[in-house]
């Protein structure tokens, strides 16, 4: 082109050029390597084809980001699990059967007994510091159950009676009702229980994630068994819903932030195909 253009500008048009004349003709000057390694970028980014291959990877990128998130949570959820049936397995074995034989009705709750086993339910949840609720339940019948003790409640009607100094938090999460002042007593019934704590009969296990009226948990239950081996009752636990949250964005975190910003490029990337944007640019 520059040797076009300075042909163009010493002969007259339509004369013919020498070879002599061509001679005499200054050299055109290098190509800054700043030009050219730009030049060269611009064609590999903005060309057809490396647009069709960066929207490619973005699309399995993004798909690839979305597998790896569902079995990062698959992977966490199922930790979790471990950690609460670990908790109530081992939890049971401190329980005393006969002990919660002396937990049936309402007015136990001022037994030695109680004072006890609450005392030992709160000791379970401070060492366990994932640990939201510690209680024991027992099966009254095949399709009920009731609450035997509960780490919160040492005063069962702490948040209904006319002191409030002596209010329990039990942080009914976001179904704020009944469950945010209701404490348990012995013999009180278990509404709605989930079938785990039925199955806890024959070994220990947990829930899915699951939303009640104290909040969002992932529940471990473990029999409670008597000198004779009989099952007396369930321990349970629940950890809250929130360390699943936590454990995926601590694990994941570094490969989403690297598959957002891949896409964000790819993105960028591709209104540039129109090179009518791109005049001012080297």
């Amino acid at each position: 082109r520059l040797l076009f253009e300075s042909l163009w500008r010493t002969g007259e048009k339509g004369k013919k050029v020498t070879a002599e004349e061509i001679k005499t003709l200054p050299a055109p000057s290098p190509v800054p390597f700043q030009t050219r390694t730009a030049s060269v970028l611009r064609e590999f980014f903005l060309s057809r084809n490396s647009l069709i291959i960066f929207s490619i990877c973005g699309v399995l990128a993004a798909a690839m980001t979305y597998g790896l998130y569902r079995h990062n949570l698959a992977l966490n959820l199922q930790q979790m699990r471990v950690q609460a049936q670990g908790i109530a397995s081992t939890a049971a074995l401190q329980f005393d059967a006969k002990d919660l034989d002396q937990l049936r009705v309402e007015s136990d709750w001022k037994k030695p007994q109680w004072a006890k086993v609450v005392n030992q339910l709160r000791e379970i949840r401070e060492n366990n510091k994932d640990i939201v609720y510690a209680y024991i339940i027992r099966k009254t019948s095949e399709n009920s159950m009731e609450f035997v003790s509960d780490a919160d409640s040492m005063n069962p009607y702490a948040n209904s009676d006319n002191d409030p100094l002596n209010n329990v938090n039990v942080d009914a999460g976001p179904m704020i009702g009944t469950g945010a002042i209701l404490l348990q007593w012995p013999g009180q019934k278990y509404n709605d229980a989930p079938k785990q704590t039925f199955t806890a009969y024959q070994g220990s296990t947990t829930t899915d994630i699951l939303l009640d009226q104290w909040g969002t948990v992932l529940s471990g239950y473990a029999p409670i068994k008597d000198a004779n081996g009989r099952v007396n009752a369930i321990m349970a636990v629940d950890i809250k819903a929130d360390k699943l949250k936590k454990l995926s964005q601590d694990t994941f975190s570094p490969v989403l932030w690297f598959m957002l910003i891949f896409l964000s490029f790819v993105l960028i990337r591709i209104p540039a195909f129109n090179r009518s944007l791109f005049k001012g640019f080297v």
